[in-house]
């Protein structure tokens, strides 16, 4: 009889217990993705930025765009150091490499070199360029995340003839609705 007492006692307890509490009013806040945020991530790796505004659908197009870049950087510098090597040991007898017969003068070698020196720095900058791209992108992405864009937003243009003294001249009626 005791232990029934005992089992009846824990059971309404627990039953009491359970639904005693009152219902969860609170409600969970989303944490907002801040711009702040967005950019510091980019800046720290590109492509996280993108990722942590749920925009992963980007991540290949940063890393792509770098990579390419990353790629004619070192592609260009190659031949730059290939070409200032050859300027460097050029006799006047002709080049050093049986394949290259056209490559006989010292200006051409000398115009080759800085081509691809020039090239070489103008990705450089080009890459820097994609880099600080990259971080914009998530700083705005994070910034206009809740924008509001309604079906309500519309632009109209239609022809339309008006009158001016007894003249009639064809122009473009825009209306804007939102």
């Amino acid at each position: 009889m005791k232990k029934l007492s005992l089992s009846l006692f824990a059971v309404l307890a627990i039953y009491s217990l359970a639904f005693a509490q009152k219902a969860d009013t609170t409600q969970v806040q989303k944490k907002e993705r801040g711009p702040i945020v967005a950019s510091l991530l980019s800046t720290v790796l590109p492509g996280a930025g993108q990722l942590y505004n749920g925009k992963h659908w980007k991540l290949p197009i940063v890393y792509g765009a770098l990579g390419t870049m990353v790629y004619y950087i070192d592609y260009n510098n190659n031949l730059y150091q290939e070409y200032k090597q050859k300027y460097a040991n050029f006799d006047e007898k002709g080049p050093f490499d049986f394949y290259e017969i056209t490559e006989t003068s010292l200006d051409l070698i000398e115009r080759k070199k800085e081509y691809y020196r020039r090239r070489r720095d103008l990705l450089a900058i080009l890459t820097g360029l994609v880099y600080v791209l990259n971080i914009a992108d998530a700083s705005v992405d994070a910034n206009l995340k809740d924008y509001d864009i309604s079906r309500d937003l519309s632009i109209k243009l239609t022809p339309a003839l008006q009158q001016y003294d007894q003249m009639y001249a064809l122009s473009v009626k825009c209306t804007i609705k939102f």
